[in-house]
C-alpha cells in the first residue's frame, strides 16, 4: 500500500488544486467555474516557474519569487 496519501498515515492531506478551489470558493468567493479555472492554471504556473528556473540557472523557488515580485510590482489589471 502506497504511503502517498495522508489518510495511510494517520495524517490528513491535501492537494494544491483542493486547496486552492476551497479558499477560491469560501475566501474569495469565486464562482464554481472561476474556481476550477484556478486549478487548472495550477499546471501552466509549475510549467512557467521550472522553464524561468532552467532558463536563468536558478532554483525554482528563487524562479518562482521572481515571478511574484513582477506579479507584485505591475498595476493590476
Amino acid at each position: 500500500m502506497s504511503s502517498r496519501s495522508g489518510a495511510s498515515s494517520g495524517c490528513p492531506s491535501a492537494s494544491a488544486g483542493g486547496i486552492a478551489y476551497a479558499l477560491s470558493r469560501e475566501s474569495e468567493g469565486y464562482s464554481h467555474e472561476a474556481a476550477q479555472k484556478r486549478v487548472e492554471d495550477i499546471g501552466d504556473t509549475v510549467t512557467r516557474i521550472l522553464d524561468l528556473a532552467l532558463a536563468t540557472g536558478t532554483t525554482p523557488l528563487r524562479a518562482a519569487q521572481q515571478i511574484a515580485e513582477r506579479r507584485l510590482a505591475s498595476p493590476a489589471s
